[in-house]
């Protein structure tokens, strides 16, 4: 009578256990890696530092290094009930036109070349009729050309909107500013000029 040979079930046991060890530490690698590929994108993340360029960016000290046409410190309005700066677009010229509205701040420093910066402030509209509001930082006399970071408020809650440019060149005369144009008004609070640096890209 014939003995079924043990030894022959030995080999394929050992495929099957090698096969799962395999599927196993494929998927424990897959993890790993997945989860390194989220924490990547973290690290590659803007990392601010520095120092906020703008003075008085909250509006804490009134009007303080900041200059303007018709705008105004309205207490209460700002973000937390803080203050807030107020532009309103409302009153006629003699001919028939309605004044534009701005306040800025002509910053001290200076912008590096190759650096990249970001531009934030918490704003948003409290009137809207056929006007339109802008935040904007730039360089220079201004114009388009010189526009480094510029956005249309839109939105009736408080956002903190930011964008990032970067300085080509070494650059002076530095304006942030908010304007208005046609029948509009706005708050805006919060601002912050900061320079950022990517991980990725530090030395």
């Amino acid at each position: 009578m014939r003995k079924v040979d043990d030894r022959g079930v030995t080999p394929v046991v050992g495929t099957v256990l090698l096969v799962a060890l395999v599927v196993v530490i494929a998927a424990t690698v897959g993890a790993v890696a997945l989860g390194f590929s989220d924490d990547l994108r973290e690290l590659t993340a803007p990392m601010t530092y520095g120092e906020n360029l703008i003075e008085n960016p909250d509006f804490a000290d009134g009007n303080a290094s900041w200059r303007f046409a018709d705008g105004k410190i309205t207490e209460g309005e700002g973000v937390d009930g803080s203050n807030a700066v107020q532009l309103s677009s409302t009153e006629v010229d003699e001919d028939g036109d309605i004044d534009n509205d701005y306040v800025e701040q002509n910053l001290d420093a200076v912008l590096l070349p190759d650096a990249e910066y970001r531009l934030c402030a918490q704003s948003r509209l409290n009137m809207s009729g056929d006007g339109q509001a802008w935040i904007g930082v730039q360089h220079a006399d201004g114009g388009p050309e010189n526009h480094l970071a510029i956005w249309e408020v839109t939105w009736t809650d408080y956002r903190n909107q930011c964008e990032y440019f970067k300085a080509d060149r070494e650059l002076e005369d530095i304006t942030v500013w908010v304007y208005t144009e046609g029948e509009v008004s706005v708050f805006a609070d919060d601002f912050v000029l900061q320079r950022t640096q990517f991980l990725t890209d530090a030395r």
